[in-house]
């Protein structure tokens, strides 16, 4: 029998079994961008005005749009203080669903959010919108899943077979759709 779900371990200390690119990869990586930023420089030198203008207004919509999303999910955030994890779980019948995938859900998407940064420990609810409120694509979707049945010890093999296959949309979601998948190894 499995212990308490705050037994369980963080992801840090579960072996990746991805491996994690080598030192020419990363040297790789950082001449690429060095020769990307002197194309830009080049760029801009033959061009000046139009294109610096263009750049410039570019990042003001971005910095804009980025304030605006902060200042939504404070409030959101302010709106929620007294949420925790106990009032996220109280939404699972215990007996139903793995403690450990409740507490893995909860704590993997509150350090995965993009406003993780600027919103600390954001109380996350199960009716949130993974895409909408969160802003967690397909893509992160899926590294978010491995993460937790790594730590769970849920199997991700045959997921066609889940009932919530495709219909992962909220935490909720997320959480029963974890839950349907079998435990297949004593993390």
């Amino acid at each position: 029998m499995r212990g308490f779900s705050r037994t369980m371990p963080l992801a840090a200390a579960i072996p990746d079994s991805e491996d994690k690119p080598a030192l020419w990869q990363r040297i790789l990586a950082t001449v690429l961008l060095a020769g990307l930023g002197v194309c830009a420089g080049i760029v801009f030198y033959l061009f000046p005005f139009g294109m610096v203008l263009g750049v410039v207004g570019a990042i003001c919509l971005l910095y804009v749009e980025a304030t605006l999303r902060d200042v939504r999910l404070k409030r959101i955030a302010s709106e929620r203080t007294n949420e925790s994890i106990c009032s996220f779980a109280r939404v699972f019948d215990y007996r139903e669903v793995d403690p450990w995938i409740i507490r893995a859900v909860w704590q993997e998407l509150q350090s995965y959010c993009p406003h993780a940064k600027s919103v600390i420990g954001f109380p996350i609810r199960p009716s949130d919108q993974l895409n909408e409120d969160l802003e967690i694509d397909g893509e992160e979707l899926e590294e978010i899943a491995n993460i937790i049945s790594r730590r769970t010890g849920h199997s991700l093999e045959n997921t066609q077979t889940n009932p919530y296959y495709g219909r992962v949309a909220t935490v909720f979601d997320m959480v029963m759709f974890m839950n349907h998948q079998p435990l297949n190894i004593a993390p």
